[in-house]
Order: structure tokens, then C-alpha cells, then sequence
């Protein structure tokens, strides 16, 4: 299990490293995987490592929203951001 908690982050440092921009794959890969890894082995730290992943996944949530709010305000669909 060390070995998957390890190579998770190793996985997610290359995804940040190569695409900056894919903030969605390099947080599973990361921060959900070593909270998953945590509540795996029953570790007496699962629930205080489960604080980073529950703070990506808001703030995710809160970039899709914010992304989406702000298209609707200016008056783009998908149709025109794609042109």
C-alpha cells in the first residue's frame, strides 16, 4: 500500500509537472488516493488527511462554478466559446 500511496503522488506530480492545467487529474491522483490509501490501512491520521481532499474537491467545485456563472453572465453558450 505504500508503494500505491507513493506512486499516486509520484503520478500526480508528473500529471502538474506536464499539464498545469489539468488540476482535476492531478488532485485524484494525489490528494484523493493518499486519503484513500489512509482510510485502507486504518490509519489513526485518516480523518485529518481526509481535510486536503475535501478542500480540493470544494475548491474544484467552486472553479466549475465560478467558470460557469461566468459564461452565462457575459452571454456565451458552448457553441460560441468553441468558434
Amino acid at each position: 500500500m505504500l508503494f500505491t500511496v507513493m506512486g499516486g503522488f509520484m503520478a500526480g506530480a508528473g500529471v502538474i509537472t506536464v499539464f498545469v492545467g489539468t488540476v482535476a487529474i492531478a488532485g485524484v491522483l494525489t490528494v484523493v488516493l493518499m486519503s484513500a490509501t489512509n482510510f485502507a490501512f486504518n490509519s489513526d491520521f485518516r480523518w485529518l488527511l481526509l481535510v486536503p481532499a475535501v478542500i480540493w474537491l470544494v475548491g474544484l467545485v467552486l472553479h466549475v462554478t465560478n467558470h460557469r456563472d461566468t459564461s452565462v453572465l457575459a452571454g456565451n453558450t458552448s457553441a460560441q466559446r468553441n468558434l
